[in-house]
């Protein structure tokens, strides 16, 4: 009989190996902290039952071996997250009332390929939570490559956006806020998914070749980003799904839903 602790064997979905593979996380969980009640992390399922699901962490599945799932933490996580816990204080910014937030000092290429890293994750993940991201083999296979090449590539080359979301009616950051990526269009018709974690809207351009203003929001090879003030209110779709989320489960965490 099979262990339940005995790893799956199947393609490394990085260096496209056949090997046992780890329970690896889509997005990282150090983003689960602020979501987390009773030392568990609390799905809503958005379906006719109104059930839900609990996970001991935050949401994983089979997608990378030993040696990969090891390079994305030592190579973009470790560093990022100790960044970020060192040098930014998302809740500092409670009822701020500047309109626009700037990063600096970030490491260019270890900051674009982590958050890369996580859209590229959802394209593999087969959570309910990630279905609408959806790359073509094109750009995953770009992607795939520059993640383990360590490249970034050119600011235009799948440029990456931020704002901070705010609760409009309390002034507070939503770091307990996580929901179902989404998926959009440029103007000039190239895809763009949008992350919400960490109290922030990330959103990411699918092309390698995207026109950028010359005093761009996005982050620059410098190593600078612009943050917007977003609210809550002013996106109905999300307004929505948390203000129904709240009243069917109003001792549960409004942290993650998903979409059905």
């Amino acid at each position: 009989m099979k262990s339940r602790k005995e790893s799956k064997i199947g393609q490394c979905r990085l260096c496209l190996e056949e090997k046992p593979l780890c329970e690896s996380h889509t997005i990282p969980e150090f983003w689960f902290q602020a979501l987390y009640q009773n030392r568990k992390f609390i799905q809503p399922k958005m379906d006719q039952k109104h059930g839900i699901q609990i996970y001991q962490k935050g949401i994983k599945e089979p997608m990378l071996c030993t040696e990969c799932e090891g390079f994305l933490n030592s190579t973009y996580e470790q560093p990022i997250h100790k960044f970020w816990k060192e040098n930014i204080k998302i809740s500092d910014l409670n009822g701020s009332e500047k309109s626009h937030f700037v990063l600096q000092n970030l490491n260019y290429t270890k900051f674009k390929l982590y958050h890369l890293s996580i859209l590229w994750r959802g394209h593999h993940a087969k959570n309910p939570m990630f279905e609408k991201v959806c790359l073509d083999e094109q750009h995953e296979n770009i992607l795939r490559e520059m993640i383990l090449a360590q490249n970034p590539g050119e600011e235009t080359d799948y440029p990456i956006f931020g704002s901070v979301l705010f609760r409009k009616a309390t002034g507070e950051v939503m770091e307990d806020l996580m929901i179902q990526p989404l998926k959009g269009t440029t103007e000039d018709g190239h895809d763009v998914y949008r992350f919400i974690y960490g109290g922030l809207n990330w959103l990411i351009a699918v092309s390698s070749n995207i026109q950028l203003e010359e005093n761009t929001d996005s982050l620059t090879s410098e190593g600078r980003m612009i943050l917007h003030k977003t609210y809550l209110e002013d996106d109905p779709r999300i307004a929505k799904l948390v203000k129904k989320w709240f009243k069917t489960f109003q001792t549960l965490p409004t942290s993650l839903l998903v979409e059905k």
